[in-house]
């Protein structure tokens, strides 16, 4: 009887000892949370690199103090509550057993509801941080450039120069009254305008990239249906810069087109599309019954897939003329 009591005392003892350790431990996380909802704000913004990468090491050092928190709890747990256990398990008879699981039971539960209590108070820290969008820092640079260009005065004269068209490199202007050329250096944020908006665009097209990623790996789908799916995720995201920056047109349009041979490399092992008459005909023709759907309703898109298909197809395809006057049908 004593025995007994003395094991329940113990267990008990055991129990409050690392409950209290625990809420300790809580204690700890809540007072760095609370911290971190002062600071994280003004570290956020005063944060000047356009990729945040201060406030991301700062960031990272706070989830590894939470980190750190549990791990804490998680040792004190290996080394000194599960050992136990163990140890009671090999000496206890049969009619113990199912007591003894119930008590480890009860410190796992334990633990595992604290360590939920600990990601409550990380994601608390960070609940309120309001972070700028692509689309904020695109907004913030077009009107740091409208602000720009029309201060902008020829060194020599004095007479105001026009900006035509966005420029994200130093560029010389000429001056139209003086002839003096003129440097107009862009700030560091407008530098980073391409970059911007291809994020911004690569946000916009991230369901197609999905789609794309789902058609590409189910290992059911066709070639023609591979190509077409990458095709409209990475003109989408072609488009939507140009929208944004019209004067990327021409330098993005070549880049768009490198990615489809690229991929057409790398997909096919082929140099060129059009080096597999047979392939080349099936996605073109393909293109032509989406279009008929209603699928490739998008005008831009389509003549954009016209330019291309002409551009690696003519002259090397003997019924190129055929098949593209097909994909030229307007069906809507």
């Amino acid at each position: 009887m004593y025995l007994l009591f003395t094991e329940f005392y113990k267990m008990n003892e055991l129990q409050q000892r690392f409950s209290d350790f625990l809420e300790k431990l809580l204690a700890k996380a809540e007072e760095l949370t609370n911290e971190v909802k002062m600071t994280i704000q003004e570290t956020y913004d005063s944060d000047t690199d356009a990729y945040k990468r201060n406030f991301f090491n700062f960031k990272n050092g706070i989830e590894g103090q939470y980190r750190g928190i549990i791990k804490k709890a998680e040792d004190v747990f290996e080394s000194q509550i599960k050992p136990k256990y163990l140890m009671t398990f090999e000496q206890s008879l049969q009619s113990s057993m199912q007591k003894k699981k119930e008590e480890f039971e009860w410190f796992v539960d334990l633990l595992e509801n604290w360590k939920m209590k600990v990601e409550k108070f990380e994601e608390l820290a960070f609940k309120d941080l309001k972070e700028k969008s692509v689309a904020d820092d695109l907004n913030e640079i077009l009107a740091e450039y409208e602000k720009v260009k029309d201060k902008f005065f020829c060194k020599n004269c004095g007479g105001k120069l026009e900006l035509k068209e966005y420029y994200f490199i130093s560029t010389y202007i000429t001056c139209p009254f003086c002839k003096t050329q003129n440097i107009f250096n862009p700030s560091t944020k407008m530098r980073e305008l391409e970059l911007t908006v291809r994020d911004l665009a690569e946000e916009k097209a991230s369901d197609l990239e999905k789609n794309y990623e789902t058609v590409n790996s189910a290992g059911y789908f066709s070639a023609k249906e591979i190509f077409f799916a990458y095709f409209i995720y990475r003109a989408t995201v072609y488009l939507e810069q140009i929208a944004i920056v019209p004067v990327f047109t021409e330098t993005n349009k070549k880049i768009f087109f490198k990615e489809l041979n690229d991929f057409v490399l790398y997909e096919f092992e082929l140099e060129n599309l059009a080096s597999n008459k047979r392939l080349y005909e099936e996605i073109l023709e393909y293109f032509s019954e989406v279009q008929q759907k209603a699928n490739l309703e998008n005008r831009k898109m389509k003549n954009l897939a016209i330019e291309y298909f002409e551009k690696i197809g003519n002259g090397k395809i003997s019924d190129f003329d055929k098949y593209i006057f097909e994909l030229k049908k307007d069906y809507y």
